[in-house]
Parts: structure tokens; sequence; C-alpha cells
């Protein structure tokens, strides 16, 4: 009797064991049906993202080509602005040195005029050079040099460009 209860007991055992294996690998089927499916979702996303990083690779490219095109554009506006640069500081050096002869030759020019006893002419300063000139200049008290820079007389004009250029 022993035995009898033992082997019923064994294979219900064994038949649940079982139930819960059928259990189990139904459950395992759901996943891999679930699984195959998603396999086509991973193919599409694979294919779009495979078309993404294309997409990236030519979008790279143009921009190496448009970005050496701009450093070389770049590069054609600072060697511009260099010349310029230069040729800006050229012309200052130059008007300095004008500026510096055209003031020697005024001091020349008032002390030949001390010398020769007439009244000094009246040379406008460098503020009055400086902003826009309303009044015009007299010279020896008679000549008169009008804003927009004519002479009545430009003898003394020419004296003055002559005692520039000596100097």
């Amino acid at each position: 009797m022993k035995s009898k209860g033992m082997d019923i007991l064994l294979n219900i055992t064994v038949i649940s064991l079982l139930i819960i294996t059928i259990g189990f690998c139904w459950r395992l089927n759901k996943k891999i049906i679930e699984l195959k499916d998603s396999k086509k979702d991973l193919g599409i996303l694979v294919q779009t993202f495979d078309a993404a990083i294309i997409k990236t690779h030519k979008s790279i490219a143009d921009l190496k080509v448009m970005s050496q095109t701009s450093s070389v554009e770049l590069q054609q506006y600072v060697d511009k602005a260099g010349e310029l640069i230069s040729d800006l500081s050229f012309m200052t050096n130059t008007a300095a040195k004008l500026a510096d002869r055209l003031e020697n030759a005024i001091g020349v020019a008032r002390n030949e005029v001390a010398q020769q006893g007439q009244p000094k002419p009246q040379f406008p300063s460098a503020n009055a050079l400086d902003r826009k000139m309303t009044k015009p200049l007299t010279l020896n008290n008679s000549k008169v040099i009008s804003s927009n820079g004519s002479s009545k007389t430009k003898d003394d004009l020419r004296n003055a460009i002559k005692l520039i250029k000596q100097t």
C-alpha cells in the first residue's frame, strides 16, 4: 500500500511539474513570437539609422567644403585688411611729415615777415584747423582767404608752397 500511495504521489508531482513546464514553454513561445515581430521593427530602425548616418556623412563633407571656401575667403579679407593697414600707416606717416614741414614753413614765414617789419599774418591754429572754419582768414590785414580755401592773392600760396618744398 505504501508503494501505491508513493506511486500516486510521484505521478501527481510529475504531472504538476509537466503542467508548470508546459506553462513556461507556452510563455516562452509568446516571447519568441514577440521577438520575431520586433525583428521587423528593428530592421526598419536599422535602415532608418543607416540613412541618417549617410546623410550625416554627406553633411559633414558639405561642411568641410564650405569651411575650406570660407577660410580661403576670410584669408583674402585678412590679406586685404593687412594691405589697407600698411597703406593707411604710410599715409599717416606721410601726413605727419607734411604737417611738420608745413608747421616749420609757417614758422619760417612768420620770422621772415617779422624781419621785414610787416605785421604778422594770421595763420589758423591747430584747433581752428580741426573744426570747420566759419570766418575767413586775413593775411597782412588786406588779403582774405575764404573758408573754402580759395585766396584772392595766389602769390602768397605759391610762396608758402615753395617754402614747404625747400624744407
